[in-house]
């Protein structure tokens, strides 16, 4: 559920915004899941034992309505999973409604019971202490009428009863795990059918339609930030022709990476991984590095990353005569490339010695 397209489908979907429903769902499910444990349960007539219960109960029931979230979510709005299901409890209604029932007795509000037994709303009910020893089921309780002579009944459950109850609906998350697939691949569908058309001749229009793509399509950060470093290599003015030289042999990487994003952005394969455009550099560059991309201008830490990363590149770019922390950034970027391939191309001109 953390996945980004998850975000982007589920924000804003038909006006409502699933993906907080998803959120809270989640989190409470987890929560709820970490107190459904039997072996904390007793069967004492104690106040403990009935607090461990009524957290029994309570785990279960957040569990329950987590699920009923997502299944409204991911399913169907205008059903309910498991309403006619009355295999758990084998009462005289459906689980869902039997469950209803054991969370207002021994939990929700014990003290003002209705319609327990089929008596309609106007049937009142009144429990006992809860307990285990007078019990013929784990738990029970003594449900005691508003009407004058009506005798005591002993409501019981189970703890397996309730525990396999919880168990059902907690494994119906498989379910909602593919109907949660199922909804996007329904959606990356719809987008792959939308053609992306630009003229690519135009890099600038280029990129700003993919910018545009990917905000609607997915918005992805990682794209985004491509996107965004590839516009500012062909805005950026390189101040001499060194930088200039270094600028036009980055051009083309940027140029096979643009196509590779708009690819992914039209078929909507969300799983291929962007092609680096990062040239490699020595390990005692990765502070300064650091420091040349991250640091404000003026802050002395980010003319420390420049002198440093300059010193490595003073043979392919001179970072000094660049006039703002973009256009810095921007050749310090072509810079490494460039460094980088031409390490490579001494390390293949280096001869080969055979051992004989």
């Amino acid at each position: 559920m953390n996945e980004s397209l998850v975000l982007h489908v589920f924000r804003d979907r038909n006006g409502r915004a699933e993906w907080n429903v998803i959120c809270s769902a989640v989190d409470w499910i987890e929560t709820a899941v970490e107190g459904i444990d039997t072996d904390s349960l007793s069967r004492e007539n104690s106040s403990l034992a009935s607090i461990r219960m009524i957290t029994f109960i309570s785990c279960v029931d957040i569990l329950w309505n987590g699920v009923l979230q997502l299944h409204r979510v991911f399913a169907d709005r205008d059903t309910e999973p498991f309403k006619t299901d009355s295999t758990v409890f084998n009462a005289r209604c459906s689980d869902n409604i039997q469950w209803k029932t054991i969370r207002a007795i021994f939990a929700a509000h014990p003290v003002e019971l209705r319609n327990v037994y089929g008596g309609g709303e106007r049937e009142r009910w009144f429990a006992s202490w809860s307990g285990g020893t007078f019990s013929h089921g784990d738990f029970g309780v003594f449900l005691y009428s508003n009407k004058p002579g009506v005798q005591s009944r002993v409501f019981d459950i189970q703890f397996a009863d309730v525990f396999r109850f919880a168990e059902k609906r907690y494994l119906y998350l498989n379910d909602l795990m593919t109907a949660a697939d199922d909804c996007l691949n329904e959606y990356k569908r719809k987008q792959a059918s939308q053609s992306i058309d630009i003229d690519k001749e135009n890099v600038l229009e280029w990129i700003e339609k993919l910018i545009i793509e990917n905000h609607q399509r997915w918005n992805n950060d990682t794209i985004n930030y491509n996107l965004e470093s590839a516009r500012d290599v062909f805005q950026v003015v390189p101040r001499c022709d060194t930088n200039r030289k270094a600028l036009e042999q980055y051009k083309p990487v940027i140029i096979l990476q643009l196509e590779q994003i708009h690819q992914m952005l039209q078929n909507m394969d969300l799983d291929s991984e962007i092609m680096d455009v990062e040239g490699d550099y020595p390990e005692t560059l990765m502070h300064p590095i650091e420091k040349l991309f991250t640091a404000e201008y003026d802050d002395p830490i980010f003319r420390y990353g420049v002198d440093a990363v300059q010193n490595y590149l003073g043979d392919v770019v001179d970072l000094n005569v660049q006039e703002t922390v973009k256009e810095i950034q921007t050749i310090a970027r072509a810079g490494l490339w460039a460094k980088d391939k031409q390490q490579n191309s001494k390390d293949c001109e280096k001869p080969v010695l055979c051992g004989h």
